[in-house]
């Protein structure tokens, strides 16, 4: 299983164009944009997924789709890996982009995915190494020129992970996580520093089954505030609840809560972070299919009472 750490990978770019609606602020956009986004949580061996952000026409209480704001198209190979992927912004005012991924398999533990834009020319590659007990060794991304982008290196004391470091393409040491077990818990700490050691993020993990408890993100230095989240599940292991606080020195005050239901689907946010505009909150309403990944999202402010957009997934299974 590919294992790379979160604080390595997470990285959100959220580009923000006039749109020509006045209706639609920027903050709403962000917000659909990143909602169609989020597109993996899928139950079920999926073979195609397409999900589609619409923003939405009230008239006299009768919600109608007014606009496509965003778009993504996703298909799947037999063993779940991305082999095409097709998205479009509204904001971007641009065509689609389109990406053709071809996976290869060999016989020395190894896979590569190379990724190709929609011209034929080489956008990325990436290349897993694993050792005689399939665990992740080496991860490797270089950029359409060829050159190395950043390696991740990962090492085991037994059957658990205890080191990630991950390389710039000139080689030098970007960041490293190291996992620290505790014997008298099930649980773990992950904790990620920077090329000067500085200590920037920490997790506390349930090592049985790979669940957050907390995290903890240090930048005071660079944003002025630190952060941590605490997360909380029911006794299957699903997402029942997330708060988020932040310390400007004066001691953590929570900053935002999301609350989930039995599938582990968001559905309230609730954002305190702007005190001036109050809280900005949010409420969502699903409907699902037979295999209990949900086909409509509906995004509603609450305290406006005013459904905000509409968000579809069509999904197509191998089964």
């Amino acid at each position: 299983m590919r294992h790379l750490h979160k604080a390595i990978l997470l990285t959100l770019f959220v580009n923000i164009a006039s749109l020509g609606l006045a209706q639609l602020n920027s903050n709403e956009l962000s917000k659909i944009e990143s909602l169609v986004d989020e597109y993996s949580d899928t139950k079920g061996q999926v073979k195609k997924i397409k999900i589609t952000g619409y923003y939405v026409n009230d008239k006299f209480g009768e919600i109608t789709k007014k606009d496509v704001l965003s778009w993504k198209r996703v298909v799947y190979d037999i063993k779940g890996a991305t082999i095409e992927s097709e998205s479009w912004k509204k904001s971007d005012n641009k065509e689609p982009i389109k990406k053709i991924y071809v996976i290869r398999y060999d016989n020395q533990n190894k896979e590569e995915q190379v990724c190709y834009n929609s011209d034929g020319t080489l956008d990325s590659k990436a290349v897993w190494t694993y050792d005689n007990q399939n665990r992740e060794i080496e991860s490797v991304f270089y950029n359409s020129d060829g050159t190395l982008n950043f390696k991740v290196v990962s090492k085991y004391d037994n059957d658990k992970i205890i080191q990630e470091n991950c390389y710039k393409g000139d080689g030098s040491l970007s960041q490293k996580v190291l996992y620290k077990y505790n014997n008298d818990t099930t649980n773990r700490e992950e904790l990620t520093y920077d090329s000067s050691e500085n200590l920037t993020s920490k997790w506390l993990v349930c090592d049985k089954n790979d669940i957050p408890l907390e995290s903890y993100s240090y930048y005071k230095s660079l944003f002025g505030y630190d952060e941590k989240t605490v997360y909380k599940h029911d006794n299957t292991g699903k997402e029942t609840y997330q708060a988020s606080y932040k310390d400007y020195g004066n001691g953590y005050v929570k900053d935002a809560e999301e609350f989930y239901n039995e599938n582990g689907d968001i559905i309230m946010e609730k954002s305190y972070g702007n005190a001036d505009n109050g809280v900005i909150d949010y409420t969502y309403q699903y409907k699902y299919d037979k295999k209990g990944n949900w086909i409509e999202k509906i995004v509603f402010e609450t305290e406006a009472k005013i459904v905000s957009s509409i968000i579809e997934r069509e999904i197509e299974y191998y089964e």
